[in-house]
């Protein structure tokens, strides 16, 4: 009996890595299939639970054999840990990487950041200047404005007085002239009568019975005639010229004042 047990003991202890009996996958000296991408093995597993041997019995009792469980399989292990480490080591090198990037993205926007501020308060800065400098130089000019129309207020309403008396008295010259030439129309008319009483008093007499002194007065009254109308029209040309550009003159400095 207890040799059908040991048989049986011995037989069901097979490696799940490379189905070798004598240790299990934990101690297998071969790399482990699942990190090498290799199929699985198809060793039988057993169902049921190992049996065991009763402990009291003359014959010894069998104990499972696991060969190279400290010398063979120390290297497997090793290989398994240091892939291991490698993986970690990886993972660990991956991420500290990522972090580093968004580290220096961080950095990279507070940067940006600290630079849009202040180029932000140094334009702000730069138009509080412009706008101060603006104001002192407007407060300046308008400064000199008022001075200079406080001062110049006396003389433009003197100058106003003296145009204002330059229109009166040109109104007076004009008025005068009006009766110039009033009195001109008059002596027109009178001469023009007096060339159609003689007219009148030659009527019916011929061409050539007409005296050169009558001819003569009559083309001398003609003449007059026509000088004295050209004259007042061109003084009155003239003193209308002048009216208005005195005028101009007055509501410019109106104006001004």
């Amino acid at each position: 009996m207890a040799s059908v047990g040991n048989a049986n003991v011995q037989g069901v202890r097979n490696c799940y890595n490379c189905g070798q009996p004598g240790h299990i996958s934990r101690y297998c000296p071969l790399p482990d299939r699942r990190l090498n991408g290799s199929q699985v093995s198809n060793a039988i597993v057993p169902a049921q639970p190992l049996l065991t041997v009763p402990p009291a019995t003359n014959v010894g009792t069998a104990v499972p054999y696991y060969s190279g469980q400290y010398n063979g399989g120390g290297s497997g292990l090793g290989r398994r840990v240091s892939t291991l480490e490698e993986i970690v080591s990886k993972i660990n090198g991956k991420h500290e990487a990522e972090e580093a990037k968004e580290r220096a993205r961080r950095e990279e926007e507070e940067r940006k950041k600290r630079d849009a501020e202040e180029r932000r308060m140094k334009d702000r800065k730069e138009r509080e200047e412009l706008h101060k400098e603006l104001h002192r130089e407007m407060t300046g000019k308008l400064d000199k404005v008022c001075e200079a129309v406080n001062g110049k207020k006396v003389t433009d309403n003197e100058e106003i007085a003296k145009l204002r008396a330059q229109v009166e008295s040109l109104v007076r010259q004009q008025n005068g002239s009006e009766r110039l030439k009033d009195n001109s129309q008059e002596e027109i008319a009178r001469l023009k009568a007096e060339v159609e009483s003689l007219r009148r008093s030659h009527h019916g007499a011929s061409i050539s019975a007409t005296t050169s002194k009558e001819a003569e007065e009559l083309s001398r009254l003609q003449l007059e005639q026509a000088e004295a109308k050209a004259a007042s029209e061109r003084r009155f040309s003239s003193l209308e010229e002048v009216i208005v550009a005195l005028q101009r003159q007055c509501e410019a400095a109106k104006t001004n004042a």
